[in-house]
């Protein structure tokens, strides 16, 4: 966009931005409307005459859209040639693994609550993405989940600080209906393996999106999976509604969910009800809302939830900022208060713990 073309419209850019911005030194481009509609939705660009006014700063929507596009059609082609290609032993254990592969931040049992224990866990699920808030909900409801609801779920428990003590006495409190001989005859060789005590004692890591969008579709009778990506439209939209998601920001969840974009989805899940439950604006919460308070700042929520555990995360960093900030206002307010007044509340109920320990892989594939 040129500076007179930036002249004539400032006004409307600069109001349609939620961030203060120097229209005059900001660089925009002007693209057809069709290629931001997420942006157009959450009326973060001027849309006129059916171009849309793109900043600098959100250019990342242009180049995803763009990569998708490429990406797909490179797959279609890639499609067409594996019959080919099955006879060259190089090839076809890459190809094979390319749905697997995880090059983001792996999560282990340093988690960012500290250790907690068996009895904190239904605290905590006010923290959890709806993935893994639908395995919790349904363990409690039938006292017993299958397989694959073990596995996604005690890996996510493990990596947000449960310990393979708490971690077994968790499962044998959920699965109530068993007797204490049972549980360590039926499952706890296998809580075990989980957290490498067992078998090759291999250390490993909570699962990714990738692997939980794209793994066994769950069956009657299973709880594991994404539900943006395996859920009825219908029930989504009853959890969604379950959540206190308006009809406004479900409908645009999903578009998202029609489009095959699960993560995305998931990552405006998180905007809307992370921004109530602290009590700001979604815009306010992309903006990086309680930024810029040391390493315990929440990540804006830009960035594209990728992890359940990294959903966990930013959640319960963005609420003990704010209970944070609130603490530290309230020991203004009050000077002289014994802190042993305040409200336990305000000053949070876990420690915060830095990530990181032994070196891990993760799993896709082993018994439970």
């Amino acid at each position: 966009v040129s500076d007179e073309d930036k002249r004539l419209l400032r006004d409307k850019l600069k109001a349609s931005s939620f961030k203060p911005q120097n229209v005059d030194e900001e660089t925009y481009f002007e693209v057809d409307f069709e290629r931001v509609t997420g942006l157009v939705g959450r009326r973060q660009v001027y849309v006129h005459q059916g171009k849309a006014y793109v900043p600098l700063a959100d250019q990342v929507v242009l180049v995803l859209d763009e990569f998708k596009e490429r990406l797909s059609h490179a797959l279609e082609v890639t499609g067409r040639a594996l019959p080919r290609m099955d006879e060259d032993d190089r090839l076809m254990p890459v190809l094979n693994n390319i749905n697997k592969q995880y090059l983001g931040r792996e999560f282990t049992t340093s988690a960012i609550a500290g250790e907690i224990q068996a009895q904190d866990v239904d605290d905590l699920k006010i923290h959890m993405p709806l993935c893994m808030e639908h395995v919790h909900n349904e363990l409690r409801r039938e006292k017993h989940t299958r397989h694959g609801g073990r596995m996604q779920y005690g890996l996510f428990l493990k990596g947000i600080g449960l310990s393979l003590e708490q971690a077994l006495l968790f499962w044998q409190m959920a699965f109530e209906k068993l007797t204490p001989d049972q549980f360590n005859k039926q499952y706890a060789y296998n809580v075990r393996h989980t957290y490498g005590m067992e078998g090759k004692r291999t250390d490993y890591t909570p699962f990714s999106c990738k692997p939980i969008i794209m793994g066994s579709a769950p069956g009657t009778g299973d709880h594991h999976g994404c539900p943006f990506r395996h859920f009825s439209p219908t029930n989504l939209r009853a959890q969604l509604a379950g959540h206190q998601v308006d009809d406004f920001d479900s409908e645009d969840i999903m578009r998202l969910v029609q489009g095959k974009h699960y993560q995305v989805a998931c990552t405006r899940y998180y905007e809307v009800t992370r921004a109530r439950m602290i009590g700001v604006s979604t815009e306010t919460l992309r903006g990086g809302v309680l930024s810029g308070q040391g390493s315990e700042s929440a990540v804006a929520s830009e960035e594209l939830i990728e992890h359940p555990n990294q959903f966990f995360e930013q959640s319960y960093l963005l609420l003990k900022n704010k209970n944070n900030n609130n603490s530290s206002n309230n020991s203004t307010a009050t000077d002289n208060m014994d802190e042993s007044a305040l409200d336990p509340t305000i000053k949070g109920r876990y420690t915060y713990k830095k990530a990181g320990g032994a070196s891990s892989r993760p799993i896709h594939d082993m018994e439970m």
